[in-house]
């Protein structure tokens, strides 16, 4: 990433793992509508190398050595939310589900293993006049037994953010049989069939991936013709939790996240935000916000903007940051100084 940007560092890997697929499916999108107007992603599959740490740990897969192989199968739709009661228009995005099958597994302590898994992320956005973003939704679902975790991240963009399109001409330079990223890790893409088009690349922390070695993934995507935008319900709102903390404890899920956003003392509690939950609190600590100018939050962002894609940037206010531990679930906030919500993350295993 660039310098001026944080990592959210390894609690929001997901998010990586996520934005590799739904950047593979709309930078094809992107592509082919130069030519073709009326086509779209509706499948994707191939497979990816988990070669960095970051890879491995997104997926659960913490006790695992690196190098674990990844097969994917997944579909792709585009979706609607027409049952936002807070939004201006309609949230329009992308869903991809379907398996994910890791093997050559090595554990740490010796042995190997093998996972199966329905991997489901979706991503919404709530666009105003001129192409402005108001808000972002992603969820990840990953329902793998005892390696499960699900996510659900809102923003908030407080001006609107710009969604930059059509960059893909400026970003990529052809090359043999296909077209190149100009910047960031190595990506690849090259037209197979009349109706499929291939993505070879890096993950952005994959220091000795390039063109002349083996290459983190190779996905693959079929394209048909647009359909309606299926409806699909949305998420959860953030609504303020009743209740005080059990204990004084600090809770400790997102402390990567924490250190991103730039914290710099516990205050008194603030309002605990979290989407629909009915479950009590553990534990509930704010600090006040003070985050330094030009700094940013933005998972993938170097890998998108090569790809000629929109990222999803977040700049941090001034404000507060509350984490509240609720048992199985963590939910994060930060509010500004008007007290109003502008990033909220829900995990929970």
């Amino acid at each position: 990433m660039d310098q001026i940007t944080r990592q959210f560092g390894s609690y929001l890997e997901w998010i990586i793992f996520a934005m590799v697929l739904l950047a593979t499916n709309s930078l094809i999108v992107e592509k082919k509508t130069i030519v073709e107007s009326n086509l779209e992603v509706i499948y994707i599959s191939g497979n990816m190398t988990l070669s960095t740490r970051t890879s491995m740990d997104a997926l659960g897969l913490d006790e695992f050595k690196r190098g674990a192989h990844a097969e994917i199968e997944m579909k792709s739709y585009s979706v609607v939310s027409t049952d936002c009661t807070t939004c201006v228009s309609n949230p329009v995005g992308l869903q991809l589900n379907g398996t994910v099958v890791i093997t050559e597994l090595e554990r740490m302590s010796g042995g190997l293993g093998r996972i199966e898994g329905i991997l489901n992320i979706t991503h919404l956005r709530e666009y105003l006049t001129n192409g402005l973003v108001q808000s972002e939704w992603l969820t990840i679902d990953w329902d793998a037994g005892s390696a499960s975790t699900y996510w659900d991240i809102h923003l908030i963009h407080d001006p609107p953010r710009w969604d930059t399109k059509d960059r893909y001409q400026a970003s990529f330079v052809p090359a043999q049989d296909g077209s190149m990223s100009r910047t960031g890790p190595w990506i690849f893409v090259h037209d197979m069939l009349e109706h499929a088009t291939n993505v070879e690349g890096c993950f952005p922390d994959s220091f000795m991936c390039d063109e002349s070695t083996a290459h983190d993934y190779n996905l693959t995507a079929t394209l048909g013709r647009t359909s309606e935008p299926i409806k699909i319900a949305h998420p959860s709102p953030w609504r303020l939790l009743q209740g005080m903390p059990e204990t004084n404890a600090t809770p400790s899920g997102m402390e990567e996240i924490r250190d991103a956003i730039g914290v710099v003392k516990i205050r008194n509690r603030s309002s605990s935000w979290c989407p629909l939950n009915d479950a009590g609190i553990v534990s509930s600590t704010t600090w006040d916000v003070i985050t330094p100018s030009l700094i940013s939050l933005a998972p993938m962002a170097t890998t998108l903007d090569a790809l000629g894609l929109p990222s999803s940037t977040f700049i941090p206010v001034g404000g507060t940051w509350t984490e509240t531990d609720l048992g199985e679930s963590n939910c994060g906030v930060l509010l500004d100084e008007n007290n109003s919500l502008r990033l909220g993350i829900y995990t929970t295993k």
